[in-house]
């Protein structure tokens, strides 16, 4: 996200550091998408190693990426959360407040960049996958950009945890 899409995250990335298991709550992404000038990118994660296209995490059921996506659309106490969240990660630091103070800016006139990433292992791309997402979301009113991806990797979800982190699954 950082090397191809311009997002940046004012936190070390050691914190993003979980076991097999863990979930934080809150959207995954919260930092800043620095396209032209700063704006604020919040953004979703959905992991599948299910063999269906499209598969269940991108839009089906409660916490599936689609309506992870569209509450960050249509919720400003969702974002507000997310802003005061940033901020406190940012307001002491030279090089990371006037990305904030530039962001905020941004939003105030309706400016913000949604992200929605899915994650597939071991199996081939497929443009489905987000195609029924992509199509919803294009209906939801707004003025934020809305980026839908999907990265496929070359082994199955199972390995994700021990091919990252190699020391840490052997323990």
């Amino acid at each position: 996200m950082e090397d191809r899409f311009e997002a940046s995250f004012p936190w070390p990335t050691a914190w993003d550091k979980r076991t097999p298991k863990a979930s934080l709550p809150g959207p995954d992404l919260p930092g800043f998408h620095r396209k032209d000038r700063p704006r604020f990118l919040f953004g979703e994660v959905k992991s599948s190693s299910e063999a269906k296209s499209p598969p269940q995490v991108a839009n089906s059921g409660e916490d599936c990426l689609l309506k992870q996506v569209k509450r960050l659309l249509t919720s400003e106490p969702h974002r507000q959360q997310l802003i005061e969240w940033l901020l406190v990660r940012t307001k002491d630091s030279p090089a990371w407040k006037p990305v904030f103070d530039g962001a905020i800016e941004r939003y105030a006139t309706g400016e913000a960049c949604i992200f929605g990433v899915l994650v597939r292992g071991g199996i081939a791309p497929s443009l489905n996958d987000l195609a029924s997402a992509h199509e919803e979301l294009a209906d939801v009113p707004g003025t934020f950009d809305i980026l839908l991806l999907a990265f496929y990797v070359p082994f199955e979800k199972s390995k994700w945890v021990e091919l990252v982190y190699p020391t840490e699954a052997s323990n």
